[in-house]
């Protein structure tokens, strides 16, 4: 083959394999772009001015007078101000969990009834106790009930707190009397009355079996009488608390409870509450059906008192994992004395408060209104009746006030009034933002990449005749197709549109 053949094949054979690496890497370029949902023919025409809000179109026109398009300008800013103002108000508002409270008067075939603890002022039998400080030497013969302290007992006999708590209670029997729940049914028949430690002492607690009641009136519902105790030290009237079965009234007794003194009737009319509250961030609530706000709030109490005292008094749980209850009742007469003097400060003088505790309240909570009235009886007794007037109760349910119905409502009312936009108008705009930025992480990775060749003419080079030359640049292209294959760089190679002649070139690969 002659020289200056032989030199134009070898040129264009590079030439061939520029040209098929550059293709290469141009087909990729299509097909990222194509993948990425847009290719740079169809990124040129998304502009904002496409985009379907009223006054855009005006403001962008560049053939229009500059007057007009800055008048557009000043409108649409005010106007997208506006929009974003109100639609932070509505935002916030939806945030903050506004609430609306609606009361019911709903009438029912039965009502729960309540349970009721009953705690003595007295709660001791101070005759027994001084029987006992007498026999053990510890008071004189002719000593009287004034002079009985019940933290003496603390260790004679190897008597614990519960122990005295337990054998020193109010009989049942003589301090309750009589008791009825409806004309001609005993108070055992629907329940039962059980001994209950509380802040106050032994007390007694009254729970029906179903705690309901279907009847009304004073003489269907609870009637019971009490007899005060015979020794003239003793301080006289009860504490009476109503409240719901499961609930521990260890602290109710001192911080919600009435008073009954003996002489007189107490009539107490009830009144049902049901409430239904929402559980926000503002008013959180517990939706637990096994949690007691009541509970939490005794156990608040007891571990504060535990925190101060050395012994652990009836009232107060066994000790736990955490170490927050002391382990022991109180077993000799000063921790016992000392324990008594921290519960009275803590309840009495303020050196404990309900709010100090962090307990949620209920979100399905029931309570008991009581309105009572007092008319003269026996000197010696307290006759109490616990009734509903009509089977009625109240119900209150809290709900949103705005919900994410009113807000999207709100939000686009406002989109259409200031800006004649709607939710499809948002989705313009972030196409064409997306867009842009598609377009512009294309230009940004054209102008980077460096080119490796650069092509310079030369002379013509010699024609080759054209059977042979067919023949060899089908050699070549499948050599160049090879080469392309093989080359690490080929991806980089700068693309340069070659027009197909038989005019030799000088390819310089850097």
């Amino acid at each position: 083959m002659p020289g200056p053949e032989k030199a134009s094949l070898k040129i264009r054979g590079k030439w061939k394999q520029a040209v098929d690496a550059a293709t290469l890497q141009s087909r990729a370029k299509k097909l990222v772009n194509t993948w990425a949902g847009a290719d740079e023919d169809s990124l040129t025409w998304r502009s904002f001015k496409d985009v379907g809000v009223a006054g855009v179109d005006a403001a962008m026109d560049k053939k229009s007078p500059k007057l007009r398009r800055v008048l557009w300008a000043v409108v649409l800013v005010i106007c997208l101000s506006l929009m974003l103002a109100q639609c932070m108000d509505r935002v916030m508002r939806y945030i903050a969990e506004p609430v609306n409270v609606n009361v019911r008067i709903t009438r029912s075939t039965s009502l729960e009834f309540p349970t009721v603890t009953v705690c003595h002022k007295s709660p001791y039998n101070i005759t027994k106790a001084l029987e006992l400080l007498i026999k053990a030497k510890l008071l004189p013969k002719n000593a009287t009930g004034k002079m009985v302290k019940i933290p003496q007992l603390a260790g004679l006999n190897g008597m614990t707190s519960t122990d005295i708590w337990t054998d020193l209670a109010l009989d049942a029997n003589s301090f309750i009397p009589e008791c009825w729940f409806g004309r001609g049914i005993t108070c055992d028949a629907v329940g039962k009355w059980s001994l209950t430690f509380t802040t106050i002492g032994p007390c007694y607690t009254y729970q029906m079996e179903n705690a309901r009641t279907n009847l009304t009136n004073t003489f269907n519902n609870l009637n019971v009488v009490f007899q005060d105790q015979k020794d003239p030290s003793s301080v006289a009237g009860v504490r009476v608390v109503l409240h719901e079965p499961g609930e521990s009234p260890s602290v109710l007794v001192r911080t919600d409870s009435m008073s009954a003194d003996f002489g007189w009737a107490r009539d107490v009319k009830l009144e049902l509450r049901k409430f239904q509250t929402l559980n926000t961030k503002k008013n959180p609530c517990s939706d637990d059906p096994e949690y007691s706000a009541e509970h939490c709030i005794s156990e608040c109490f007891q571990s504060a008192v535990a925190a101060v005292v050395k012994c652990r008094l009836p009232f107060m749980n066994a000790a736990r994992d955490n170490n927050s209850f002391v382990p022991s009742d109180c077993n000799n007469p000063d921790d016992y004395a000392e324990a008594n003097d921290v519960l009275d400060n803590m309840l009495n003088l303020g050196g404990w408060r309900k709010h100090d505790c962090d307990c949620l309240h209920e979100c399905q909570e029931t309570t008991f209104l009581s309105y009572p009235e007092n008319v003269a009886y026996d000197n010696n007794k307290i006759r109490i009746r616990v009734f509903y007037t009509e089977l009625v109760f109240e119900d209150i349910q809290e709900e949103f006030a705005y919900t994410m119905i009113a807000l999207l409502c709100d939000i686009g009312g406002t989109l259409g009034l200031m800006m004649g936009a709607s939710v499809l108008t948002v989705c313009e705009l972030l196409e064409v933002a997306w867009s842009r930025l598609l377009r512009l992480f294309c230009l940004s990775k054209n102008t980077t990449e460096k080119p490796i060749m650069s092509v310079i003419r030369v002379k013509p080079a010699a024609v080759v005749p054209k059977t042979d030359r067919l023949q060899q640049q089908a050699d070549l292209m499948r050599q160049a197709a090879i080469y392309s294959r093989n080359e690490k760089n080929t991806k980089n190679v700068h693309f340069q549109k070659f027009e197909d002649s038989y005019f030799g070139e000088r390819i310089v690969f850097h």
